[in-house]
């Protein structure tokens, strides 16, 4: 009975909940962007034309569906697949991965329950390591498939690779400081932007 008052005093504590909620929709939010991402980046790679409003892709069935005999989230198990024999990704990211998926299901599916109960421990790490993992791949997009269709008058010589990234990482990084800091720090990261 002392748990259950507990919990209850926690889940209606104003400030708690309030955090909660956002650590949860943020999250939720971001897993489904960086899932879409990951789709939709691997899909657009066999992108092979246009035709009566529709693109036509050239390949993507057979060199990354195909991987995947079940139907279950086929499209999205098919692609971190393709993304891990492409070198963008390695097998303890596949791992992390189904792990990120993991908790966005239970959030999705387990959300009231979760908040009564509390979150796990791990939340905050494993949302910082979405963004890490997030992260990997858009670079690895940049460098490895947007540069090598770019221009050849880009000044590489000039690039810092190691800062590489996305404006997608940019404004997720910037909801996560407003979120989760009351410092002002997420306008760094929107004077680098500009």
């Amino acid at each position: 009975m002392d748990n259950y008052k507990q919990k209850l005093e926690k889940f209606l504590n104003p400030e708690i909940l309030n955090q909660n909620l956002i650590i949860a929709s943020l999250y939720i939010a971001v897993f489904d962007n960086f899932k879409y991402r990951i789709i939709s980046s691997v899909r657009d790679f066999y992108i092979s034309g246009y035709k009566d409003g529709q693109y036509l892709y050239d390949g993507y069935k057979d060199e990354v569906l195909n991987k995947i005999k079940t139907k279950n989230n086929r499209t999205i198990k098919a692609s971190i697949l393709w993304l891990k024999e492409s070198g963008a990704i390695t097998n303890a990211d596949e791992t992390k991965f189904e792990e990120l998926t993991n908790m966005r299901n239970n959030l999705a599916h387990e959300m009231s329950q979760m908040l009564f109960d509390g979150f796990p421990d791990n939340i905050y790490q494993l949302y910082v390591d979405m963004i890490e993992l997030f992260e990997k791949i858009e670079k690895w997009w940049v460098i490895n498939v947007e540069m090598e269709i770019n221009p050849p008058d880009i000044p590489y010589e000039n690039i810092d690779w190691n800062n590489i990234t996305s404006v997608n990482i940019q404004f997720i990084k910037i909801m996560s400081q407003i979120a989760f800091t009351n410092t002002n720090e997420y306008k760094n990261i929107v004077e680098n932007m500009k």
